[in-house]
């Protein structure tokens, strides 16, 4: 549901590579910005280059002895212009962390990810007639992780009625965003929520323009590989 492509599409873009050696008429293991893009430069199918770049960027993380993240951690620096020291590279900032829906699972995976150096997590809610248990969940990890930044992720669940009844709470919990609120999103807001919100499925279809994104506190764009 997040790419334009088709299976068959996508088998069909990475056929010509198909039998050809790295850095021999095919792409090569990435070592930088230029060699991640020139790999996946002439493919048509945003399917097939993401598919593509993971297997590149994991293979030249095993040949480096070093984990994927940090090779794009690596190029990310590089893009920006910006040396990159490892010793004092923001994992929290890069990295954030899916916690279960389990809320005593929630907290021992927060935990590990929090002693790994991970200061952001996010939680998936609006399941149905779920939400006192989401809303505990998240308190639990606000008190207990009180420097981690946290994300939301509704996936336009919430009707508008419910989101303004559970606002108030929302605002409590100190956000980073809350992401794709409710159907129609941005305009299914009558007015602002009042917490920072994120686009993600919104940019499968459009790009809102700058004035509704202004209005209703729009933060971030949550950008998939085959966006």
């Amino acid at each position: 549901d997040y790419s334009p492509d088709s299976l068959d599409e996508a088998f069909a873009a990475l056929a010509p590579l198909v039998g050809k050696r790295l850095g021999d008429g095919g792409p090569r293991a990435p070592e930088s910005a230029h060699d991640l893009w020139s790999g996946t430069a002439g493919l048509t199918s945003p399917s097939a280059g993401f598919a593509l770049e993971s297997a590149l960027v994991e293979l030249s993380s095993k040949r480096r002895g070093e984990p994927a993240w940090w090779l794009l951690a690596r190029i990310h620096a590089e893009l920006q212009g910006a040396e990159f020291d490892g010793a004092t590279f923001d994992r929290g900032r890069a990295v954030a962390a899916l916690l279960p829906r389990d809320p005593k699972r929630a907290i021992e995976h927060a935990a590990r990810a929090h002693a790994r150096g991970i200061r952001s997590f996010k939680v998936k809610v609006g399941a149905r007639d779920a939400w006192t248990e989401e809303l505990e969940l998240l308190r639990s990890v606000r008190r207990r992780f009180p420097d981690a930044l946290l994300r939301l992720d509704a996936n336009q669940s919430f009707s508008s009625h419910e989101l303004w009844q559970r606002l108030p709470a929302l605002r409590e919990l100190e956000l980073e965003w809350f992401e794709e609120p409710v159907p129609k999103f941005p305009r299914g807001l009558e007015k602002p929520a009042g917490v920072p919100l994120a686009l993600d499925e919104t940019l499968q279809s459009e790009v809102p323009s700058e004035a509704p994104l202004l209005e209703h506190g729009v933060s971030a764009f949550v950008l998939k590989p085959t966006t």
